[in-house]
């Protein structure tokens, strides 16, 4: 709900802020957006009801369910700098910075999906015509069958027999995967199996990059706004080893170690990060390093996303492979043990 929201939404709060229209009429057109789902609508009324009495801050918070505690600190701490209008606006960014990820992450999906689902549907002919035609006619001709075509075989059995009841399970985990609606100890365990493929790491890591990079350009030198864009990275990050990563670099940073050092202390984080944002300390001016960082990041968060596409059909392709090889095999091996009988 976050990433729906708050993007749009702290874009026009920050042209709002500087123009001097009260908050609160900003939230009450947005919520009028009927593409928005009807929780997001509610969402809204919710945080425009407490704008009349409230600073956006405290209205934020009201809303824990959109907005993060950590984010709505930053806001808090923002008002009482009078850099409101700044900070709306590199949460505008970094919002959009995410939603665009995601989607640039569908696009790569379309055509591994497809080819799953085209693939699903043959192997479902196969294993509901092809495979029991085969075995009825082996079991007519008295062969013996070889083990693998017996498992093969019993297992084709099964899953026709009762596919009234694994299929409505199958779409169910799908559902329940897709909306991370599973409990916190089976989605942790699929997201650090998903990050052992290196190009989904390499994806991960390169997008939490860009994110880090798009907020320090907002956060500048100052120290406490650092260590408020680093918790709200952390909060808002999904993957749980990254955002275990973003808390660190915020502890580091509480902690008063220099946020180079930080970074140079984190192994999956390129050197070169840590090594331009020391020269920015040195300087006493991140803006130069910083820009520089942020072209490298996005080069890499574009060819992250090409050898993503490219691992996951290979990897899609390798497993269709292996399972097609196997129904194939276990189905045609009994014919040598055919030639053998004559």
């Amino acid at each position: 709900a976050y990433f729906a929201i708050g993007a749009p939404l702290f874009r026009q709060f920050a042209a709002a802020t500087r123009g001097r229209l009260p908050l609160r009429d900003v939230s009450h057109l947005l919520a009028q957006d009927r593409q928005l789902s009807s929780a997001h609508r509610s969402h809204l009324d919710t945080l425009t009801e407490h704008l009349a009495a409230a600073p956006l801050s405290a209205a934020m918070g009201k809303v824990p369910r959109v907005f993060p505690s950590t984010t709505a600190d930053w806001v808090r701490l923002a008002e009482s700098h009078d850099r409101l209008a700044d900070t709306l606006d590199a949460l505008a960014q970094d919002g959009e910075r995410e939603r665009m990820g995601r989607s640039e992450l569908r696009l790569a999906m379309v055509w591994p999906v497809a080819v799953s689902l085209v693939m699903f549907a043959m192997l479902s002919v196969v294993v509901t015509f092809v495979v029991p035609a085969f075995s009825e006619i082996y079991v007519h001709m008295g062969v013996a069958l070889p083990a693998l075509s017996l498992k093969v075989f019993s297992l084709v059995e099964t899953t026709v027999g009762y596919w009234w009841l694994w299929l409505p399970i199958l779409l169910l985990l799908a559902v329940c995967l897709a909306k991370r609606a599973l409990p916190v100890v089976v989605l942790q365990g699929l997201d650090g199996m998903k990050h052992r493929l290196g190009f989904v790491h390499r994806l991960s890591v390169a997008r939490f990059m860009a994110r880090l990079v798009g907020l320090l350009q907002a956060s500048g030198t100052d120290a406490t706004l650092q260590r408020a864009a680093l918790a709200h990275l952390s909060a808002t990050t999904a993957t749980p080893a990254l955002a275990a990563l973003g808390t660190r670099l915020y502890a580091a940073v509480q902690a008063g170690t220099p946020l180079s050092t930080a970074l140079e202390m984190e192994s999956q984080l390129p050197q070169r990060a840590a090594l331009y944002v020391r020269l920015g300390e040195k300087m006493q001016d991140l803006t130069a390093p910083l820009a520089q960082l942020s072209q490298e990041v996005d080069t890499e968060h574009r060819l992250a996303i090409a050898r993503f596409e490219r691992g996951i059909i290979l990897t899609v392709y390798g497993v269709l492979g292996l399972v097609v090889g196997v129904f194939v095999v276990a189905t045609y091996l009994p014919i040598f043990t055919l030639g053998q009988m004559t």
